[in-house]
């Protein structure tokens, strides 16, 4: 019984981490500079990405839930109770995978916040930021993609700046 709360509380905990992460980061805009100063208007997180990250972290926390109330049912044969638990196991690699590319791209390519979503066969990356993205970095980026993941998919680069 313990066995099966811990992936749920390990996973609150994620989120809860998260949230404390993304808010501090937001509140910590360096406010004591002048008003000509360039860092004025530089804030690093995008309050949209904030919300979409949560989201998709819900998501995924809902349908590992969803295979773990099926395995506690004790409805399942020992085959779909692994099916379940390999499942839950790749949901949880991937948002890993996803973080880790964000991570990877904000701090190798300098942009100021990404956001990286899987979805059917698609790594849609979504980048907050005031340049253009060329040819080079469109590269750049599908190239990292491929590094942070096993599997193959079409890299879908989108650009979110502050004047939208």
């Amino acid at each position: 019984m313990t066995k099966k709360l811990k992936l749920p509380i390990l996973l609150l905990a994620v989120v809860i981490m998260l949230s404390v992460f993304y808010i501090k980061e937001t509140q910590n805009a360096d406010l004591t500079d002048d008003v000509s100063s360039p860092n004025l208007n530089s804030q690093t997180l995008n309050p949209d990405f904030t919300e979409a990250r949560l989201q998709s972290i819900d998501e995924v926390n809902s349908l590992i839930e969803g295979y773990q109330n099926d395995i506690a049912s004790g409805s399942l044969t020992s085959l779909e109770v692994k099916e379940a638990n390999e499942m839950i196991n790749e949901l949880i690699e991937l948002k890993n995978l996803e973080v880790s590319l964000e991570s990877a791209l904000k701090s190798s390519l300098g942009y100021d916040d990404v956001l990286v979503e899987i979805e059917d066969g698609y790594a849609v990356i979504n980048v907050y930021t005031d340049e253009i993205i060329d040819q080079a970095d469109f590269v750049s980026i599908a190239r990292l993609t491929e590094a942070t993941f096993d599997t193959s998919y079409i890299v879908k680069v989108e650009v979110t700046n502050s004047l939208e």
